[in-house]
């Protein structure tokens, strides 16, 4: 009797170890079902990029390559006029390269390969005139070198140039440039498709048969 009665003023405490142990055990599992990248990992969570932005003419040099970081590079990046290393390169960034970054007036080095950054090269970045290291490279990047990057006579190859391998980037390189591109030369554009030929209208609908003679009299 005493070991039945024992028994049954445990049970609601094995009972409540086991909810417990349960609820522990889902909260485990919960975590591991949540992506790598659920959390926010952006460029502006972090703290380098804040001290950055807090002292424009101070900062000199970012470096925030393989940290996983997710979402698109922010344009007020371009006000870094002191900036001469930007460093993205290895993450999970998308988007389009921002114009803005065409005011990095001090940037030698800018390096933003192995990304998922999408669209074209924008043609603002001709003005990074002292800039010796574009790399663009593994990002799915399409269209065409522009032409005014041409004037960006200080890229080098022996240091990195600008690299475009395993993107869609095609044609021709700009004369300026040419002996700093990676691959070289770039695959040739596909040719436009032509256009299709105008639909033709559908066909009128048959005309009914005329009516029939009234019949005549007798």
């Amino acid at each position: 009797v005493s070991w039945s009665r024992s028994s049954t003023s445990m049970a609601p405490s094995s009972n409540a170890a086991t909810f417990a142990l349960f609820a522990a055990m889902c909260l485990v599992f919960a975590s591991l079902a949540v992506p790598a990248h659920a959390s926010t990992n952006t460029i502006a969570d972090k703290d380098e990029y804040k001290d950055c932005i807090g002292k424009p003419n101070e900062c000199t040099s970012l470096a925030l390559n393989s940290k996983s970081l997710t979402g698109t590079i922010p344009s007020e990046l371009g006000g870094l006029t002191a900036l001469t290393k930007l460093f993205l390169y290895q993450n999970f960034l998308d988007g389009s390269i921002p114009p803005e970054l065409g005011g990095l007036t001090a940037v030698t080095s800018l390096l933003l390969h192995k990304n998922f950054f999408t669209g074209t090269i924008p043609s603002a970045l001709s003005g990074l005139t002292v800039l010796a290291s574009l790399t663009l490279g593994f990002n799915s990047l399409t269209g065409t070198i522009p032409s005014e990057l041409g004037g960006m006579t200080a890229l080098s190859a022996r240091y990195g140039g600008l690299s475009l391998m395993n993107t869609r980037i095609c044609g021709t390189i700009p004369p300026g440039i040419k002996g700093a591109v990676t691959p070289d030369p770039l695959p040739v554009c596909p040719s436009p498709s032509p256009p299709s030929p105008p639909s033709q209208p559908p066909a009128p609908p048959p005309s009914p048969p005329p009516p029939s003679p009234p019949p005549s009299p007798p």
